[in-house]
C-alpha cells in the first residue's frame, strides 16, 4: 500500500518518471496484488502524460482486452490504434484498429470510420490488396448498417466503391 501511494503521489506531483518507476517497480515485486487492474489504468496515463506513447499503448489495449465493461474496452482499444500511431508504430496500429473493427462493430459510423482510416493507409502503403478488401468491408458495413446508416456512411461507401471502381 505504502508503495502504491507513494507512486500515486508522485503523480500528483506530476513526477512521471518517479510514479511510473514505482508502478512499475510494484506490478513486478507482487503480482496479482489488490491494485493490478489499477495500476495498469494509471501506468497507461503516466506513460501517455510522459510521451512514452507505444508503452501507454500497450497499457492501453491491456485494458481493452480485460475490462468487464465493453465500453471502456471498445474506448481503450481505439486509443491504444492511436497511441501507436502517435510512436510511429504504424503496423501495431494497424493491427489493433483491425482488432477493434473485428471485436466492435457498433457503432457502425465509428467503425466505417475506423475503416475508412486504415484503408487510406494501405492506400498510402501501396498494400492494393489489403485496400480494396478494407473498401469492400466499409461497403458492406454500410449495407448491412439499416437504420443505423448515417450521411457519413453512405458517403463513405460511395467514396469506397468509387476507389474499387478506379
Amino acid at each position: 500500500t505504502a508503495e502504491y501511494d507513494a507512486a500515486t503521489i508522485y503523480a500528483k506531483m506530476e513526477d512521471y518518471k518517479k510514479s511510473i518507476a514505482a508502478m512499475e517497480s510494484l506490478r513486478r515485486s507482487r503480482p496479482g496484488n489488490q491494485f493490478s487492474a489499477d495500476i495498469v489504468r494509471k501506468l497507461a496515463a503516466l506513460y501517455e502524460q510522459d510521451k512514452q506513447y507505444a508503452k501507454a499503448a500497450e497499457e492501453f489495449l491491456a485494458i481493452g482486452r480485460t475490462d468487464a465493461k465493453q465500453d471502456t474496452q471498445r474506448e481503450a482499444t481505439m486509443k491504444s490504434g492511436k497511441l501507436f500511431n502517435k510512436a510511429g508504430e504504424q503496423a501495431k496500429s494497424l493491427a489493433v484498429y483491425r482488432e477493434f473493427i473485428d471485436r466492435f462493430p457498433q457503432p457502425v459510423d465509428e467503425v466505417i470510420e475506423v475503416m475508412s482510416d486504415v484503408a487510406q493507409v494501405y492506400k498510402d502503403n501501396n498494400n492494393r490488396r489489403e485496400y480494396y478488401a478494407m473498401l469492400k468491408k466499409i461497403i458492406v458495413a454500410d449495407s448491412k448498417a439499416g437504420a443505423a446508416r448515417s450521411n457519413r456512411t453512405k458517403l463513405l461507401a460511395a467514396k469506397a466503391t468509387i476507389g474499387i471502381a478506379t
